[in-house]
Parts: structure tokens; sequence; C-alpha cells
């Protein structure tokens, strides 16, 4: 059973004859991109609806802010069931959120015991990008880790030319998106780059000593 199988048999249909509007080049395409969502027609649409229904379950309250995303909503499943598609999205969020946090512990803890495969980083590189602006800029990597230091600018950008993640150690690529930081520290001025991956597991798995165990082993002593 797919997500879409928990939505009205009319809203269903509404959704399903938006969605190959979209793809045609109609009007309703404009409502999947305020979701932030470009329906595909290899996706098809039960994985159209998992992605837009991240984007729908976010909405806690509708505001002058979100009515963008709710007018969306009205758009793609009908005025009538636009109140019914809201709350089983925002379950639906709940639920994702939840099984996305179990399942970034238990990646967490094989990282630590250097047993993460090539499948964990490809999970945490995906969930990484879906971090928003304001949300790297709350990453605190250096908590208590440098007395001393005075933070003099923070900024979310992409990079201009290859740079090296601070902790992971892995590449940044030229217009990759991530946190450099600008700090005074011990009479020097420095700035330090932080991939999306080493700012999400700060943030989001609240573990930023993980990042450093994502570096080659040198690194880790040396750290």
């Amino acid at each position: 059973m797919r997500y879409l199988d928990e939505i009205s048999p009319s809203a269903r249909a509404q959704f399903v004859a938006q969605g190959q509007s979209a793809i045609a080049g109609g009007a309703a395409a404009e409502a999947f991109r305020a979701l932030g969502v470009e329906p595909l027609p290899a996706l098809g649409p039960e994985d159209t609806f998992d992605k837009v229904a991240g984007a729908i379950g976010q909405i806690i309250r509708p505001t002058d802010e979100t009515a963008g995303r709710v007018a969306a909503v009205v758009t793609l499943f009908g005025e009538d069931e636009a109140p019914h598609v809201l709350r089983l999205c925002q379950d639906l969020f709940e639920e994702i959120e939840t099984l996305a946090m179990a399942r970034l512990r238990r990646i967490i803890g094989r990282i630590s015991d250097h047993r993460a495969t090539a499948a964990d980083l490809a999970w945490l590189l995906a969930e990484a990008e879906t971090l928003t602006d304001e949300m790297v800029l709350m990453a605190n990597p250096f908590d208590g880790d440098q007395d001393g230091a005075v933070e003099l600018r923070r900024q979310v950008v992409r990079a201009r030319k290859p740079w090296t993640c601070h902790w992971t150690r892995r590449p940044i690529a030229v217009g990759e998106r991530h946190l450099a930081i600008t700090e005074t520290y011990e009479g020097r001025m420095l700035t330090t780059r932080h991939s999306l991956l080493s700012v999400y597991l700060d943030v989001a798995g609240e573990d930023p000593a993980a990042a450093i165990e994502l570096a080659p082993a040198e690194h880790r002593r040396a750290a």
C-alpha cells in the first residue's frame, strides 16, 4: 500500500490528472513547483505524491508564508479534499521523520564503529541536501572545542573553487552548497568549510563528532 492509496478516490483522480497536465506543460506545473516538485513521467503518481507529501506535511498551520503551498494543495486535490489531504500529510511527515531519525541513529552507530557502508553514505548525502539554509546556519561544529575563538561571520555559500570539508575531509565540489565560518583564533583569522554532510550529522544527528569519524584515520588522530 502506497501513501497515495490513503487519500480518497476523487482526490487521487484529480492529483493524477493534474500531474499529467503538469508533465504536458499545463498550468498545474506551478502548483507542483510551489511544493518544490517537478513531476516527471518516469516517477509515476505514487512517487510524485510521496515527494509533495513532505512539503505539504510541513504546513502546520496556514500562514501568509505558506499561502502558496496551501493554494497548491487545493489545485492538486480539490477544495473539498484539501483539508483531508493536509491532515494526512502532516501525519505522514511525522511518521517519515520518526523513521528517518531512527535510521540516522543506526547509521551514526555504524560510523562510530567504522562500519558505515556506501548505502549509508548515499542516504546521508541525500538527506543532507534537504537542509534549508536556515538549518545549515544552526550548525555548531566547534562547540566547546575552541576556547578564545571569536566568530566573525557564518554564511551558506556555493563553492567557487574546490574545497575540503573541515571535519570529514571529503571534497566540496565547485558549486556545492556548504557552510563557511570565519573566526579569529589564537591571533589568526581563518575560514573553515563544512559540507552539508558534516552539517547534517551536527544539526539532525546532534553528533558533530560523527563527521570526524568519516575522515581518514590520520586526520582522526590529529583531531
